[in-house]
């Protein structure tokens, strides 16, 4: 098929080779794009993980098919342009690049030709794009610029009818923009690569929302940047790494929500985490920085289900709703002598917690703050606990011991139980309630704590630690260890790789 470059560069020459690789603070310009951003936020729910999951199967499938018609019988074709005078690209192209699958961009070009450059991405070939040594004079890629619903149809109609995503896998942006407008590569999910140019400053909510297969690894925010905004990368499933800039002070609401990052780095500026930041994410370990104080929203850590280890700052007064819910692999946590609330299913279900204790200061724990958190064996409330949620406590089936400190047993709400789930024994109510001198028949007595059969009054509550840590010790002991061949090992001693409660360990 005939090729219409004539002369390519060394980044075409780079490009050639690209190609051939496999696979909320937003200005509001007018009603329409309100009315578009407030359907969009309407739609997509954050939380919807079942019907989202069949919404996308969908679109893969549809994908791989228009992906398939675009290359068959074809060559990849590569055209350079150069536009000398913005708003020109679809004159000088003249249909030529309609069969082009990728295409380099030189000169000065406008919002127009951006415009230009979705409609051949949507409905033309083209897949790879390299704007590099290409002046945007506006220097910021539009609102919406390569994503128009009007055009392309909506990802989240049923069972994507009609829906046109954007061919482009790899773009290669200008060094000199400054701003990547709202929605600017939204729902591009044939995207495979992309820079974030060093002079960019300001991000536009869910620039880069739905891009499902990005895989720029890392993906790498530019110096100057001050905030990752509302749904940057929301359900980017293929990113698997980020470096944040120094000067990032706060991350929005679902920004990698679901995306695929282990680890991640804070800059010690950060400042703000929002609802949903890094929901989904399989993070390992989080040091949180001093200055992170501020949790707008919920959830932020929630179902990071590969999390072990998080360190809060001290300074931090809140521990807000569902912070770390669902963290079933949650082994350590810190918890700051400045917390003085826990929010709502801050803990639900971390199943691997061993001890709880909190600190002096905690004035109250919020409803099924603790809930289903399975192996904790001890459990440590200050002498400041004056309220309790609803179910806070319910379903520690393992719970050996608890210290309760205050001499005013803390306050459950009137007809609801901490312990108890609809009145079923879920936390054992025979295990041994240290508690202040004096204080027994106050604790017999008082609404909720009556569901305790095994008061113990004393003024050294180490004994509760020591008691667990006792229990663990034996329980070590009489564990039998097994050789990799099934043979019990008598002398454990001995080096090598050994069975122990059904894991490997080396000796």
């Amino acid at each position: 098929m005939k090729r219409f470059i004539t002369s390519i560069s060394a980044v075409g020459l780079a490009l050639m080779a690209l190609a051939g690789l496999p696979n909320r603070e937003v200005r509001v310009r007018d009603d329409s794009i309100r009315e578009e951003n407030s359907r969009c936020d309407e739609t997509v729910k954050f939380d919807d993980v079942s019907s989202y999951s069949a919404m996308q199967a969908l679109i893969e499938k549809k994908r791989l098919e228009i992906m398939k018609s675009a290359r068959t019988g074809k060559d990849m074709n590569f055209l350079e342009v150069e536009v000398p005078t913005p708003g020109k690209l679809a004159e000088i192209l003249d249909g030529k690049a309609n069969d082009v699958d990728s295409l380099v961009v030189t000169g000065e070009i406008n919002a127009e030709d951006i415009e230009t450059l979705r409609k051949l991405g949507v409905h033309a070939s083209l897949q790879v794009l390299n704007l590099f040594n290409a002046h945007v004079v506006e220097e910021e890629i539009p609102y919406s610029a390569f994503y128009n619903f009007q055009d392309q149809g909506q990802i989240w109609h049923e069972e994507c009818e009609g829906f046109k995503p954007l061919k482009f896998r790899r773009v290669m942006l200008p060094n000199d923009i400054k701003r990547i407008d709202a929605s600017a590569f939204r729902f591009a999910i044939n995207l495979e690569d992309i820079n974030i140019p060093e002079s960019c400053r300001e991000i536009g909510i869910n620039c880069f929302g739905e891009c499902w297969y990005l895989m720029t690894n890392p993906l790498v925010f530019p110096e100057g940047l001050e905030e990752i905004p509302y749904g940057c990368c929301f359900r980017c499933n293929s990113i698997q790494e980020v470096v944040l800039p120094s000067t990032i002070k706060k991350i929005g609401a679902g920004a990698f929500y679901y995306n695929d990052i282990h680890q991640i780095d804070f800059p010690a500026e950060l400042e703000y985490l929002d609802s949903q930041a890094l929901m989904g994410n399989p993070l390992q370990t989080v040091v949180l920085p001093d200055k992170c104080l501020n949790y707008v929203g919920n959830a932020v850590f929630r179902k990071c289900k590969q999390l072990t280890d998080i360190k809060l700052p001290e300074g931090l007064t809140n521990i807000p709703v569902e912070f770390l819910s669902e963290c079933i692999n949650l082994k350590n946590i810190n918890f700051p002598s400045s917390i003085e609330s826990i929010g709502d299913r801050a803990f639900w279900e971390c199943k691997s917690l061993f001890k709880i204790v909190l600190p002096e200061g905690l004035k109250s724990i919020g409803i099924r703050s603790f809930f289903q958190c399975t192996n904790v064996r001890y459990l440590d409330l200050p002498s400041t606990l004056q309220d309790i949620g609803t179910e806070a406590f319910a379903y520690l089936s393992d719970l050996k011991a608890i210290n309760c400190r205050a001499i005013v047993p803390p306050l459950f709400e009137k007809g609801t139980h901490a312990f108890q789930h609809y009145g079923n024994i879920t936390t054992p109510d025979n295990i041994p309630v240290y508690i202040p001198i004096g204080t027994k028949e106050i604790y017999e007595n008082a609404a909720g704590w009556s569901y305790f059969t095994n008061f113990i009054e004393t003024d050294d509550f180490t004994a509760a630690m020591e008691l667990i840590e006792e229990e663990s010790n034996i329980r070590r002991k009489n564990q039998k260890m097994y050789n990799l061949n099934g043979i019990e090992v008598k002398n454990p001693n001995e080096r090598g790789l050994i069975l122990r409660d059904g894991r490997k360990m080396l000796k």
